[in-house]
């Protein structure tokens, strides 16, 4: 069937690509935008390896003559490679927009023969592009956001329009516009209920030009919630993508207010500003209740002159304070960058980073993920485009030779070689994993258990903490077993509890020099080691009390403490 507009969004694999990513929303979007305007759009996203096909059946099949492709920094060889060909073996017209658009200039242009480049808010653009390829309608000189090769003129850089105010007026994302019959099938969909973000952070591209902020109506939010889940019943997670969803306040209350009013629960997904949340303790509270069980702060770093570089507007205790809020209310999973080798980087910023990484981590037991990533120089930001300014130098054949951003350096300092660099993030990466299992191996039950409760299929939410509780033998035990120790404790009743038999949790007994029980570098000695050496079932609470020469009430106790440390479990036989 001929329609109108194909859209590509061609990656190199899926490693590196979030789930929720791997179909533009933003293309989806514009596809709605020009269908609604009588024109005929479908997208596609797949990866490069396969998709010469799909693109060759869309050509001579459906006839489709105007390509448009979706450009960031780490397909960028992917687009100019599929531009030259679309440009030699057939007559179509091919435009790029995405985030990388901002870089792509004369030079792009005339080496792939881009017909031409889209910068910032497609719909408009796109939809006077078509007018202009199908029905021969109006002139490339006056669609704003546009750069092209003019054959009298030469390079063109048109004016950049508007922001669309009204986003309400965007039809919502159509599933059947997918080519690959997947966009929002899953159990997981994305959605962006604004545009724009009003910081100024120094190495990224929105907060350098997406000064005007726009919302949709909640209404037009919740209404489109509700149309996916009527198409798509299997919904379990909202992935809230918006830059700055929680600026305001009290949209983010009337937010939480109609989640709580859904007949169907959702648990969901968002991005939180520092400053916002810790000026308001009670909107995370709000949150959390009404189903946000996973949300990512921007920290960077840990050191003050940093990010103050940055233009973050926070301090290392602010973050501090707001994961001690995620804790305090309840948040399932928080995450969160540490940049490695960005501004007036040296080895005592780094180990700044370090030392709050720590701390953070010892404060978010079983919810809290620190990562680290290389610094990105992201096309036209502050950083990109005066690097001397930020105490960087940018090293070009080393970006050049980047399959993925923040995954390789790409600058030094004038502190730090590029081996410096790459050196401090794998010590900042075993350190910040020393300090999981330390931490894992002290958690209590509820945290471990808490930590397990979310699941989603592609199982996100606290994956390092999952894996690393699960790295222990005896909590990898318990948690086989936690279900049937919860039943067994309270079918039982607190009266009956010195019936029930005692069971550890882990099979070795290891003593040290000083004959104390070890496992996993605890010790144990006393009457935790005296219970923990006896509870193999062979007898019950009452029974053991005996056996450990004190009375039942004592037992109990420590039995208790070592139960919510998942070191033993009861049974009732």
């Amino acid at each position: 069937m001929k329609y109108d507009l194909l859209m590509l969004n061609i990656t190199r694999d899926g490693s590196y690509v979030s789930p929720g990513f791997r179909e533009s929303i933003g293309q989806h979007l514009i596809a709605s935008y020009v269908n609604k305007h009588d024109f005929k759009a479908k997208t596609y996203a797949g990866y490069a390896t396969g998709c010469k096909l799909v693109i060759e059946n869309e050509i001579q099949v459906n006839q489709v003559d105007n390509i448009g492709l979706y450009c960031s920094c780490d397909n960028y060889n992917i687009v100019r490679n599929i531009v030259i060909w679309l440009k030699t073996e057939f007559r179509v017209n091919v435009f790029v927009g995405g985030p990388q658009a901002v870089a792509l200039k004369e030079k792009f242009l005339r080496e792939t023969n881009c017909d031409a480049v889209v910068v910032g808010e497609g719909e408009a653009a796109v939809l006077e592009l078509l007018e202009y390829y199908v029905d021969g309608y109006g002139s490339l000189r006056r669609i704003g956001n546009l750069r092209f090769i003019d054959g009298q003129y030469g390079y063109v850089e048109n004016d950049i329009r508007e922001p669309i105010k009204d986003l309400d007026a965007i039809p919502f994302p159509d599933m059947d516009n997918s080519l690959n019959q997947r966009y929002k099938t899953g159990d997981s969909i994305g959605i962006i209920t604004g545009r724009g973000c009003p910081y100024a952070c120094a190495f990224c591209y929105e907060g350098a030009h997406s000064k005007n902020v726009r919302y949709r109506s909640l209404d037009n939010v919740f209404k489109e919630i509700d149309e996916m889940m009527v198409r798509n019943p299997n919904i379990k997670f909202l992935c809230i993508y918006d830059d700055t969803f929680t600026l305001d306040p009290d949209r983010v209350h009337e937010f939480c207010k109609r989640m709580r009013k859904m007949g169907k629960k959702l648990n969901w997904f968002c991005e939180g500003h520092v400053q916002t949340l810790l000026k308001n303790p009670d909107m995370i509270e709000d949150m959390i209740s009404s189903g946000l069980v996973s949300m990512q702060i921007g920290i960077e770093s840990g050191s003050r002159r940093v990010l103050e570089a940055y233009k973050k507007q926070i301090t290392p205790q602010m973050i501090i304070d707001v994961v001690k809020l995620c804790k305090k209310f309840g948040l399932a999973s928080l995450t969160g960058n540490f940049i490695v080798g960005g501004a007036f980087e040296t080895l005592e910023t780094l180990n700044e980073s370090i030392a709050l990484a720590k701390e953070l981590i010892r404060h978010g037991v079983g919810m809290l993920e620190c990562r680290t990533v290389f610094l990105a120089l992201y096309p036209d930001t502050p950083m990109s485009s005066n690097p001397e300014g930020f105490g960087i130098y940018a090293l070009e054949e080393q970006n050049k030779k980047s399959v993925v951003t923040m995954h390789n350096s790409v600058v030094r300092t004038k502190a730090l070689a590029r081996n410096d660099i790459i050196k401090l993030k794998k010590q900042f990466d075993r350190v910040i994993a020393e300090e999981y299992r330390k931490q894992a191996k002290k958690a209590d039950k509820q945290t471990v258990l808490s930590c397990f409760k979310i699941q989603n299929k592609e199982d996100t939410i606290n994956s390092v903490w999952k894996s690393t509780f699960l790295s222990f033998r005896h909590i990898k035990n318990f948690l086989e077993i936690a279900e049937e120790d919860r039943k067994c404790r309270e079918s039982c009743g607190r009266e009956k509890i010195r019936s029930l038999y005692p069971v550890r949790t882990f099979e070795l007994l290891e003593y040290d020099r000083n004959e104390a029980l070890c496992l996993e570098g605890l010790k144990f000695t006393g009457m935790e080691k005296l219970i923990l050496e006896n509870a193999v079932g062979a007898c019950n609470l009452e029974e053991l009390s005996g056996i450990c020469g004190t009375d039942a009430e004592t037992v109990e106790r420590v039995c208790e403490k070592l139960n919510d440390r998942c070191l033993l479990y009861y049974s009732n036989f």
